[in-house]
């Protein structure tokens, strides 16, 4: 089962801008697109349980 994480829409084109500018593959840019996003959510869900208390 994949997930789907929600990035605010300003961090996601700064993001697209970076890698469509790197000098990858499409598949490392896929990968190194999904990496991210895989970072991103899991810091944003690590502060909200920090912030939360749990």
């Amino acid at each position: 089962m994949e997930e789907k994480f929600n990035l605010p829409e300003d961090i996601c084109k700064e993001i697209e801008k970076l890698i469509k500018t790197a000098d990858l593959t499409l598949e490392e840019k896929i990968k190194l697109w999904n990496d991210v996003v895989e970072f991103i959510s899991k810091w944003i869900e690590m502060n909200i349980e920090h912030h939360e208390g749990g």
